[in-house]
């Protein structure tokens, strides 16, 4: 894979490393804190790029990662975190097992 960036623009992409490792659960096995720290890590390194980006590229772009400008990858981040706190706010982590991984709020099943 390659990775395109000019100026620090690698930042964008570097970021993502402390929320692929609590996401993929190598530190933490609670689902909870896995679920919800990443999305709040993921949260916590969209403002640092869009913070940061914006104020990097005040006068003209030159710091990006595959030519996109840091602050649009914060907005992005932000989003993507949002989407997936609004997502994972309803899943019912209580009933997991290994049969059925995930069941939304919600939804009974009948006893036959």
């Amino acid at each position: 894979m390659f990775v395109f960036w000019r100026g620090n623009g690698g930042l964008a992409f570097v970021v993502l490393a402390p929320v692929i490792l609590l996401a993929t659960g190598l530190f933490v096995q609670n689902l909870w804190v896995r679920y919800f720290g990443s999305t709040a890590l993921l949260m916590l390194g969209g403002w640092f790029c869009y913070r940061y980006g914006k104020r990097w590229n005040a006068v003209r772009t030159l710091h990006t990662l595959y030519f996109i400008p840091m602050q649009y990858w914060g907005m992005f981040y932000i989003a993507v975190a949002i989407g997936l706190t609004c997502l994972l706010a309803g899943l019912n982590f209580h009933s997991i097992t290994p049969e059925a991984p995930f069941e939304p709020l919600g939804v009974f099943k009948l006893k036959p």
